[in-house]
């Protein structure tokens, strides 16, 4: 990624769906929890071995709920938020460790 020192994870995907279409509460699962969590684990552990840098995710308002419309859309932004909760906790504690040396 070279010198990369900013990344924004701004895509995701979801479906009114109220006969719960398993393909498509599979294809928001797939893009919005597992793709988003790789772009976000990449450029993590990049700007972890650089010493620094910025990762932006854009979620949802609908990650506070779920929503009987899209049930897995509304679900996988809860996860994006989560997951982004982990890794500033993550970081917050490897910088403090850093800085303690």
């Amino acid at each position: 990624m070279g010198g990369v020192d900013l990344v924004v994870i701004s895509a995701g995907t979801g479906h009114l769906n109220d006969g719960l279409d398993w393909d498509l509460e599979n294809e928001a699962i797939k893009t919005n929890v597992t793709g988003f969590a790789v772009m976000a684990n990449v450029a993590m552990k990049h700007f972890v071995k650089r010493g620094s840098g910025h990762l932006v995710g854009i979620s949802s308002i609908a990650a506070l709920r779920g929503g009987r419309q899209a049930p897995a859309y509304n679900a996988s932004k809860a996860f994006e938020s989560n997951y982004l909760e982990g890794l500033r906790q993550k970081v917050r504690k490897i910088r403090t460790a850093n800085h303690n040396h």
